[in-house]
């Protein structure tokens, strides 16, 4: 793992930094919840699909609204543990600069914009829920 080796200034470890460690904790949480999320949405879909459902408005706003919601996790998780790396990772010859910029790229997706949440409120007012 880059944290048990990247030292920053007079510091110490990153991985010693109980800033970083909270960070690190909080982020594997919030990735784990979406991670849960999106298998539930999809277990879902995958059930009324099976059960001779078709796959709804409703249920494709959903999907596309958990796919926005999942992205923009894994984006502010990758962008909090990104800001301990130093200007260093941001460099060509880095491998962490490719995936914090497959990251944010991944958020530019019209998947992953607010437009599918707004999509998904929609069909919750619509739904009366």
């Amino acid at each position: 793992m880059y944290a048990r080796g990247k030292s920053r200034g007079f510091d110490g470890r990153l991985a010693d930094r109980g800033a970083f460690q909270y960070e690190l904790g909080r982020s594997s949480q919030q990735l784990k919840a979406a991670q849960a999320h999106a298998l539930a949405t999809l277990a879902e879909v995958d059930e009324a699909m099976e059960n001779g459902g078709g796959f709804s408005a409703r249920d494709e706003a959903g999907v596309t609204a958990m796919t926005a919601y999942c992205t923009e996790s894994a984006v502010s998780a990758i962008s909090r543990l990104m800001s301990f790396a130093g200007a260093g990772a941001l460099f060509n010859s880095s491998p962490l600069q490719r995936c914090f910029r497959d990251a944010q790229g991944s958020a530019q997706h019209l998947v992953a914009t607010n437009q599918s949440l707004d999509k998904y409120g929609a069909v919750l007012l619509t739904d009366g829920q």
